[in-house]
């Protein structure tokens, strides 16, 4: 059954109350089975099935979802990393703030460069 919002250019699937595309539904758990996606054409199940070219079968498509779905977890997991990245002091603003506590006798969790770093720590902890 088409998902309400198929267009001439993407399909959808909804799991578990989400809309995704199609495409990057199967390429993600395609690359979560450690499959090379490249070989298919994704637009959607059916098509991937009829264009592959991989020299082991094609996954079922209920494998694939399932695989989704384990990639999501693992990269919600890991999502802390990539905002922390984002918002830690710039290198050199760091190694300022250690430099003035490494003169003031400050290196220690109470120094401005330990509290920088603590707090992006603090905002995005691991999951």
């Amino acid at each position: 059954m088409a998902h309400p919002q198929d267009t001439q250019w993407q399909e959808f699937y909804d799991i578990d109350g989400v809309t995704y595309g199609k495409a990057a539904v199967l390429t993600r758990g395609l690359l979560h089975l450690g499959i090379d996606y490249l070989q298919a054409d994704l637009f959607n199940y059916t098509m991937m099935k009829d264009t592959w070219t991989n020299n082991i079968t094609c996954p079922a498509e209920a494998d694939i979802i399932t695989a989704f779905k384990a990639r999501l977890v693992v990269e919600k997991s890991l999502e802390y990393q990539g905002n922390r990245a984002n918002e830690y002091p710039e290198i050199g603003e760091q190694l300022d703030k250690l430099y003035k506590d490494i003169v003031a006798g400050t290196v220690t969790s109470s120094g401005e460069f330990a509290k920088a770093i603590k707090a992006v720590k603090d905002k995005y902890p691991k999951s």
